[in-house]
């Protein structure tokens, strides 16, 4: 194997980890941006909202957007993506933090 070769074949897993952490950061983001949105419907409401769509952002389909929110009761949600085959990262209303 040239040294080209080797090069390039180093670089393919880098460059799909690279697009695996550019994936979960634009979920992260649209998840922190879901946040901002649902509170400031609270705010100016006195509710949550019942859907993504109350608040200005439309689902598609079952995983477009791939952020999802969940009105747990009158005031509490979550806000939740996936990472990877049976993990996820969930935003907690009650405790503010995302696990």
């Amino acid at each position: 194997m040239t040294r080209i070769s080797r090069f390039f074949v180093a670089l393919l897993p880098l460059t799909f980890v690279l697009g695996l952490v550019s994936c979960v950061s634009e979920k992260q983001k649209l998840g922190e941006e879901i946040v901002v949105k649902v509170e400031k419907f609270n705010q100016v409401y006195g509710k949550l909202p019942e859907s993504l769509d109350e608040i200005g952002i439309q689902v598609k389909s079952l995983s477009d957007p791939p952020v999802y929110y969940g009105k747990e009761s009158n005031d509490h949600y979550t806000v939740w993506y996936g990472l990877s085959l049976g993990e996820s990262m969930t935003y907690d209303s009650q405790t503010k933090r995302w696990e």
